[in-house]
Order: structure tokens, then sequence, then C-alpha cells
């Protein structure tokens, strides 16, 4: 776990971001991860924006010139992780095995209770990726998915959105669609608010640096 957070920060730093939170959940492992975390210099981060859930209330639009195929197989994972990591930087390769980290990264997906996730392709390739997870209350949460910048406007998210609501609603998901929203993010969104049962609320750390939040 050391590695972990040592890996994590050296993230952050390297892209010169002033400040990180850590996302506890109640099935976070392992079991001590707060204490681990407290213990390493992060702290209680008791001003945290809460969350807001928004649902959308109508089936959205299918979108045409665009294919969606979910992610069944270990290239299919591999793929996702590629569009990840040229949007997001590639983490550095000394002395990792990435085939190794590939296939343990699918293997915890699968193993991942109600997750699942689609890939969106544009003239043959895949663009876009999105993921999905079924809630303990039931909503199915949509968070997770990128696009790469090139293929932008053209779709291929619009069209995540819509395989994401046909898969929640084939396994009777109560509601279709969350987003995060913080105090810090108000803009527009076409996501109407409704109040929801959501899953408990992850326990929040803020993790400092040299007296810098992070």
């Amino acid at each position: 776990m050391d590695g972990s957070i040592t890996t994590v920060r050296a993230w952050f730093i390297d892209r010169g971001v002033d400040e990180f939170r850590w996302l506890v959940g109640l099935s976070a492992t392992p079991t001590k991860m707060v204490g681990l975390l407290l213990s390493r210099g992060a702290v209680r981060d008791e001003a945290e924006p809460e969350l807001t859930a928004m649902v959308l209330d109508h089936e959205p639009p299918s979108v045409t010139g665009v294919a969606v195929r979910p992610v069944v197989s270990l290239p299919d994972y591999a793929q996702m992780e590629a569009i990840y990591e040229e949007v997001f930087g590639k983490p550095s390769t000394e002395g990792r095995d990435q085939r190794a980290e590939r296939r343990a990264g699918w293997a915890a997906f699968q193993a991942t209770p109600g997750a699942s996730a689609f890939l969106a392709e544009l003239d043959g390739t895949a663009v876009a990726y999105g993921v999905m997870a079924r809630t303990e209350p039931g909503p199915t949460l949509q968070s997770g998915g990128v696009t790469l910048p090139e293929a932008r406007g053209r779709g291929a998210y619009r069209a995540l959105v819509h395989a994401r609501w046909e898969a929640a609603r084939r396994v009777g998901a109560p509601s279709r669609r969350y987003n995060k929203r913080t105090r810090r993010n108000r803009g527009p969104s076409r996501w109407q608010r409704t109040r929801r049962t959501l899953p408990p609320t992850p326990r929040r750390r803020a993790d400092r640096r040299r007296g810098r939040r992070r």
C-alpha cells in the first residue's frame, strides 16, 4: 500500500496538481486504508463539497454513425486503458510489467459486482469508453469515461450515454444516470436534478504534502 500511495502522489506532483482527494468507500481494501492514509500525512477533509445526484428523466437520443459495443475481453479492456492513458497521461513503464498489470486490472474489473463498460467506435476505431455500475440501492451509476480529443464533437460519448441507458433499462434499474456535481461545478446541465437515495457517501481524505493540500 505504501508503494501505491507514493505512486499516486508522484503522478499528481508530476502534473503540477496542487491538491487531490482520496475518496475511500465502505468496500475499499485494505480495510485499514483510512488509517494508512492518515498515518502518511493525509488529513480528514470536512469541507469537501457534497455530491448531488442528477437523473436523466427521459431516454437520450440514439446516435447514428457511432458503433458501441460492450467491453467483454482483455483486448477490449486494453483498448479502454489505452484511451484513458492517451487523454490523462501514461504512467512510467520503468520496472513495470504492463501486460501483467492489464491482466490484473481486467480481472479486478470482472470481479467488481455490477460493473460493465462500453467502447464507442468511429470508422472501426475505438475512440471513447464509458463505465457503469449498479449501486446497492439499485440505480446505475454512470461514471468513468472519456473521448479522444481528435474524436470529440462527433457523438461518441452521447452514443455511450444511450448505450448505458439501454443497459440500465434491461436490468431494471430504477433510475438511469448520475453526474458528480459540486459547489465548485455549477455549470448548465441538461440532466434534471432529483432527490434519490444514494449509496453511502465515501469518506474523504485530503492529501497534504509540505503543508499543501493535495
